[in-house]
């Protein structure tokens, strides 16, 4: 579990560098709008830590089954509609909870909202190196993003200013992402031999690739509010369907 304790330091330093860095280098205004959207952004991961606490329980006990239908699970595919809804409501949703000053970050919501879905990727695969005892290179691919993080940030934001720190961090949860996604395969085929692999990851490659192109979309028709409530409205409907159809599946 020691590692464990490094990779919470290191998570921390992902999560808040940009914040720090911003206030540092361009001015404490920038760092008020930047963590108001911020927040806003990370609302999904409420949804996604409710959704990840019941299923590791399922998962520890069945990954070694052959027999197990994680890889039927598409609880991935859910979240993904709902972050993505997030990010279509943004403008909304930050009148509601922030002043009219706030308004004008909104164009970062998506790369932040991408880099929160690239967290719940994180989980999936750090839950496989967890119960296979590789904690140390759940420590390892969160201290490399994290110092991925702190450069890029530093590179970027004097070129671009405080708004290039969103994709910053959408860089860095992804490398951090891919890392475990390698190692946790790796690992997984070494010490089990009964199962190929416990989820599809060609699966989870196009539903993060999907989810990545959507929500950047969505910077494109922030001005067209018809449009985006009309694709608002299909991943409302398609999210509904989506559980609809996982309660089923899981129920037989």
């Amino acid at each position: 579990s020691l590692p464990l304790i490094g990779y919470s330091i290191a998570s921390q330093i992902l999560s808040v560098s940009d914040r720090l860095m911003i206030s540092k280098m361009v001015g404490n205004s920038a760092v008020g709008v930047y963590s108001t959207l911020y927040t806003v952004s990370s609302l999904s991961l409420m949804v996604w830590t409710a959704i990840n606490a019941s299923f590791e329980p399922y998962l520890y006990q069945n990954m070694e089954n052959p027999k197990s239908k994680i890889k039927k699970l598409s609880m991935l595919g859910m979240y993904s509609l709902v972050a993505i809804l997030l990010v279509y409501l943004a403008p909304e949703i930050v009148r509601i909870l922030a002043t009219e000053e706030y308004y004008k970050g909104i164009y970062i919501m998506p790369p932040i909202a991408g880099g929160v879905y690239f967290i719940a990727v994180s989980n999936l695969y750090s839950d496989i190196l967890v119960y296979l005892k590789k904690t140390k290179m759940v420590m390892v691919s969160s201290a490399i993003a994290a110092a991925l993080n702190v450069v890029l940030n530093y590179i970027m934001i004097n070129a671009y200013g405080y708004m290039a720190a969103a994709y910053t961090t959408l860089i860095s949860y992804i490398v951090m992402a891919l890392l475990l996604s390698i190692w946790a395969n790796r690992d997984f085929k070494k010490q089990i031999n009964e199962v190929d692999f416990v989820y599809d990851n060609k699966l989870i490659l196009v539903i993060s690739i999907m989810t990545l192109i959507v929500s950047l979309f969505a910077i494109s028709i922030y001005d067209y509010a018809i449009v985006r409530y009309a694709v608002a409205a299909v991943i409302f409907i398609a999210t509904a369907l989506y559980g609809i159809h996982y309660l089923k599946e899981n129920k037989d």
